[in-house]
């Protein structure tokens, strides 16, 4: 399959050579913020526009972009919009597979699926209660300025929806 990848940093050289070496071919680097990039060639490929990589999709040079799994949620939904924007649809959005990246090695799955098909999480915070006794400064949930009727999640509810989590994302411990 012939893929723009999505970045120019030094992870997504790493994903060129892990699906290049799984039978796909990274033809350019696809950069949505760096202006001064576009144009140049980076690890031996040329570095595109958002806007020309629709192009070439429209074209049939490339049969569509691949994201990396190592890039944070936001960023992913991000590319994914600016990818959507220049026509690049649900059937041409690649996702490297999670465990590709960090261990070298394609899953179940192979090493890139459709981004539609993936459910992915990476971090799971969970807000428990609205009290503490540390009052930490930089608390993530602000549990130091709870002040009244402080909140708890029960029990029984928590498993049930760690239950049906577990269900919608499979193999996932």
């Amino acid at each position: 399959m012939k893929l723009a990848l999505f970045g120019t940093k030094a992870h997504s050289f790493r994903v060129r050579h892990l699906v290049e070496k799984y039978g796909h071919t990274i033809i350019a680097y696809v950069n949505a913020h760096s202006q001064d990039k576009i144009g140049t060639v980076v690890d031996g490929l040329p570095v595109i526009s958002i806007r020309e990589a629709g192009e070439r999709y429209r074209k049939s040079e490339i049969e569509g972009v691949l994201l990396s799994s190592a890039y944070a949620h936001q960023s992913v939904v991000e590319m994914v919009r600016y990818c959507k924007e220049q026509g690049i649809g649900d059937q041409a959005l690649f996702i490297t597979n999670s465990t590709v990246y960090f261990s070298g090695k394609p899953d179940a799955n192979g090493v890139i699926s459709l981004f539609k098909d993936c459910i992915q999480i990476n971090d799971l915070n969970i807000h428990l209660v609205d009290r503490c006794n540390l009052n930490c400064e930089l608390c993530c949930h602000s549990s130091q300025f709870a002040e009244n009727d402080p909140w708890n999640w029960d029990t029984a509810e928590y498993e049930k929806d760690m239950r049906r989590l577990h269900e919608l994302v499979p193999n996932r411990g």
